[in-house]
C-alpha cells in the first residue's frame, strides 16, 4: 500500500496537463504513486508521455500512465477510475484535475490534511481548493486555517479509496436523487454518513483551465484566495 496515490484524469490539452502533472511530480511524497489516466485523447500527448518515460529516483516515488482505448467521458472515468486492483488495499487517494496550478506549499498542506483525516475519521473528504460561492458554504472553523463546508467540487479532493468507491456505488444506485455529477454525489454521500467535508481556509490549488469539455469562462470555479 502506498502512503498516498495521486490520481489525475486528462484529455487533450497536453501542454497544460504536462505542466500541471510536472508540478505535482515536484511535490510527490515518498512511497507514493502518480496514477494518470488519459481518456483516449485525439491530440498529441507526447508532452505528457515524456513525464513517464523514466521512473524517478528514488524508486519509492512511482508514476503510471494509462491510455484508454476509447473515450469514456468525464463521468464514467471518475466513477470507474479506482476499479484497478491497486486501490483494493489503498487508504488515501488524492483526486486532481489536469488543469491546475499548485502552490509552493501544496505538499506540506496536503500532508496536513492527510494527518487531519487520520486523526479524525469523521472527516469524509477534504480539499485544498476553497472556492467561495453560493453552493459551497463554510459552516464552521476546523482548527487553525481550516473550515467545514457544505460541499466542494472535484478539482482537488483527498479521500479514502473505499469511501470514494462507496460514494460512486451510491451515485449509481436508485437511492441517489441529488444533483448530477460524481463530485456532488461524494458530498451527498458524506451528508448521509453524517461526516464532515473539510477545506483549507486558503487555496493551495488553483484551477487555470478556462476551456475544456466541461468548462468555459462562464462555467468555471476559480479561487480568489490562492496562495502561490
Amino acid at each position: 500500500m502506498f502512503d498516498i496515490i495521486y490520481n489525475v484524469l486528462t484529455y487533450n490539452r497536453a501542454e497544460m496537463a504536462a505542466s500541471s502533472i510536472g508540478q505535482l511530480i515536484e511535490h510527490q511524497q515518498p512511497n507514493s504513486l502518480i496514477d494518470v489516466i488519459d481518456d483516449c485523447s485525439t491530440e498529441d500527448i507526447s508532452p505528457v508521455r515524456s513525464l513517464f518515460k523514466m521512473q524517478p529516483e528514488p524508486a519509492t516515488k512511482q508514476r503510471r500512465l494509462t491510455v484508454n482505448e476509447r473515450n469514456l467521458g468525464l463521468e464514467i472515468n471518475h466513477i470507474c477510475k479506482l476499479n484497478d486492483p491497486i486501490y483494493d488495499e489503498q487508504e488515501f487517494v488524492y483526486l486532481a484535475d489536469n488543469d491546475v496550478e499548485y502552490s509552493r506549499s501544496f505538499g506540506r498542506e496536503l500532508q496536513r490534511l492527510k494527518q487531519f483525516m487520520t486523526d479524525d475519521p469523521a472527516i469524509f473528504a477534504s480539499t485544498l481548493f476553497n472556492v467561495h460561492n453560493d453552493w459551497h458554504l463554510e459552516t464552521e472553523d476546523y482548527g487553525v486555517g481550516h473550515v467545514v463546508k457544505t460541499s466542494f467540487g472535484g478539482v482537488s479532493i483527498l479521500i479514502r479509496a473505499k469511501d470514494f468507491r462507496d460514494a460512486m456505488d451510491f451515485y449509481l444506485s436508485p437511492e441517489y436523487l441529488g444533483i448530477r455529477g460524481w463530485d456532488w454525489a461524494v458530498c451527498h454521500f458524506a451528508q448521509l454518513q453524517k461526516k464532515k467535508m473539510v477545506s483549507s481556509r486558503m487555496s493551495f490549488v488553483q484551477h487555470i483551465g478556462l476551456y475544456g469539455v466541461n468548462t468555459s469562462p462562464t462555467n468555471n470555479d476559480i479561487a480568489d484566495n490562492f496562495v502561490a
